[in-house]
């Protein structure tokens, strides 16, 4: 259900037509939330995205948390559609990290207290990934990988996952920025060598 409800953010070539006749042409492509709101008259006139959202409501295995939330972001009164495009992408957001959601669908967010307990122990553990600071969040078993760490952006709260091996150098890298902010606090704090 996740990986279709990111069709929201799918490129979508806008210029197919100009293409047929000109096919040395560069396609235009455009996202297909900010296509479909291009197009809309109004408020309610963002029919691609409402049926996108209805496809995934229905879905099996959409938690019922998720289906709340992709509702109400319907179902608010929104002013144009611009407003209502940002309540569907607040509520695409939402999704991927509320708490009741990931446990639904079959995460751990429960943080347990020693390595011994299990791989759930990295959850709350900050780490560095392509050069942001994100907190680790969740952690599900996974067959192929033998885990999987969920993992949100600081800055944005912007999802992603993570396999062992990432997680590790993840958490490398994180390890390195602390001991180097450590360093350059030291020798800011070190007094001046005696004369």
């Amino acid at each position: 259900w996740g990986g279709n409800l990111l069709l929201y953010e799918k490129d979508v070539v806008v210029n197919k037509g100009y293409l047929i006749n000109q096919p040395n042409a560069k396609p235009a492509k455009v996202k297909y939330c900010d296509w479909v709101a291009s197009n809309a008259p109004g408020s309610n006139g963002l029919r691609g995205l409402e049926l996108l959202l209805r496809f995934v409501y229905n879905m099996k295995g959409t938690p019922a948390m998720a289906k709340k939330i992709l509702a109400h972001s319907l179902q608010r009164p929104a002013k144009s559609a611009e407003h209502r495009l940002e309540f569907i992408v607040d509520a695409i957001s939402r999704v991927s990290y509320d708490p009741a959601v990931l446990q639904q669908d079959g995460w751990t967010i429960k943080k347990v207290d020693t390595p011994q307990e299990g791989e759930a122990f990295h959850i709350g553990r900050r780490i560095m990934w392509q050069r942001h600071e994100a907190i680790i969040i969740a952690f599900t078993p996974d067959e192929t990988y033998g885990g999987l760490w969920k993992a949100a952006y600081v800055e944005d709260l912007e999802t992603f996952d993570l396999e062992p091996g990432e997680l590790q150098a993840a958490i490398k890298k994180w390890d390195n920025k602390q001991k180097q902010l450590s360093k350059k606090r030291n020798a800011v704090r070190a007094p001046p060598p005696p004369p």
